[in-house]
């Protein structure tokens, strides 16, 4: 007879295979003389150089071949992990920056369907005319069986 029994252990292992199959391996010990340059321009406070000036500057002049090089995203990744010397606190722009984003006070492309209820005539409010209709919707439960019941009401 065959059964099938769960073990905790042989979960996680498979698990923690399966994690460090999905990764792409770093590619820093196949890159140091590129980060050790790069770290040397962003630690010389005489020079104001982003990381991605740095890659655009090695990619422009030929310094690096672009197996020895990495991506402007990927030397912002391993400066935040911190295996460079320089420090997201020594790049100038990112303290500055706000990566929060800016609150909207109005919707810029808000569709307008008439005129507001506010600019209704006062005589409408006295009810005195025929024809000054009052409309309601009543919506039960929200499912595609159920009905919408609408409701007009002429105040006399």
């Amino acid at each position: 007879m065959y059964t099938t029994q769960y073990l905790a252990e042989t979960g996680q292992a498979v698990t923690n295979r399966n994690v460090a199959r999905s990764c792409k391996p770093l590619k820093f010990e196949r890159v140091k003389a590129f980060l050790a340059f790069a770290d040397g321009l962003l630690l010389d406070r005489t020079k104001t150089m982003s990381p991605d000036t740095i890659v655009g500057l090695s990619k422009l002049k030929g310094l690096f071949s672009p197996e020895e090089m990495v991506s402007t995203k990927t030397l912002y990744h391993y400066i935040a992990l911190g295996l460079l010397k320089t420090r997201n606190s020594d790049l100038l722009l990112k303290v500055r920056r706000n990566t929060k984003g800016t609150k909207k006070t109005q919707r810029p492309n808000k569709t307008i369907l008439g005129k507001s209820i506010e600019e209704r005539p006062d005589s409408v409010e006295f009810r005195e005319e025929f024809g000054h209709f009052e409309i309601d919707s009543v919506v039960g439960h929200k499912d595609k069986e159920n009905d919408v019941l609408l409701t007009l009401i002429e105040p006399a």
